[in-house]
């Protein structure tokens, strides 16, 4: 009987952290579709299907940063089949996000300097456009500054990806958590590093 209860108490301790971890410390998530592609695929095989742990604690304790990949419950703005949503945090509380002629620009509005185009270079290859709205593929367009909590998110593959510039800026109520670790593919295991940029993080 002893070693019942043990076991017992054993058990429901195990299961109490694993709970904690799993609920409200780090979560498991499996990448489905391809608005992140390359860096981020989709595979039929579930044994190479791209999978990330995300940092559910950290995040509600301070702000995001520009350059993460971050996880999100799917606004009601965005037209889109599933929950969760991954995506890369592009503008932060303060910006001003600007399409000019496929470019991405950035003004820090604590400042008063002039726009800045956005080096993403390592995670985008320097071809690919990005425009407002990929349809009619506006040269200029100005987004609204972004507020406190407010993000601008938006998908590696800027043709296919439904984001903020059409679902509008991302609340960070609705953002569960960042990438901080990828465990597949194996070949690209390892924790995440945030991209540098030419402007304030």
């Amino acid at each position: 009987m002893d070693y019942l209860i043990y076991f017992l108490t054993v058990s429901l301790c195990v299961t109490v952290v694993y709970m904690g971890i799993r609920y409200f410390l780090i979560d498991t998530i499996a990448i489905s579709g391809y608005s992140m592609f390359p860096n981020y695929n989709n595979y039929q095989d579930p044994d190479k299907q791209d999978t990330i742990q995300i940092d559910l604690l950290s995040p509600r304790f301070g702000d995001y940063r520009r350059g993460e990949v971050v996880v999100l419950r799917t606004p009601a703005t965005c037209d889109v089949s599933q929950s969760l949503i991954i995506k890369r945090v592009i503008g932060i509380p303060g910006d001003k996000i600007i399409f000019d002629n496929g470019k991405v620009l950035v003004q820090v509005s604590k400042t008063d300097d002039l726009p800045v185009i956005l080096d993403e270079v390592s995670y985008l290859s320097a071809e690919v456009p990005t425009f407002k709205n990929v349809i009619s593929l506006q040269d200029r367009y100005e987004e609204p500054i972004l507020g406190k909590d407010e993000y601008f998110v938006m998908g590696d593959n800027r043709i296919k990806s439904k984001d903020s510039r059409y679902c509008g800026k991302i609340d960070k109520d609705l953002i569960l958590g960042r990438e901080v670790f990828r465990l597949q593919p194996s070949d690209k295991r390892g924790f995440f590093n945030n991209p540098k940029y030419n402007i304030g993080n």
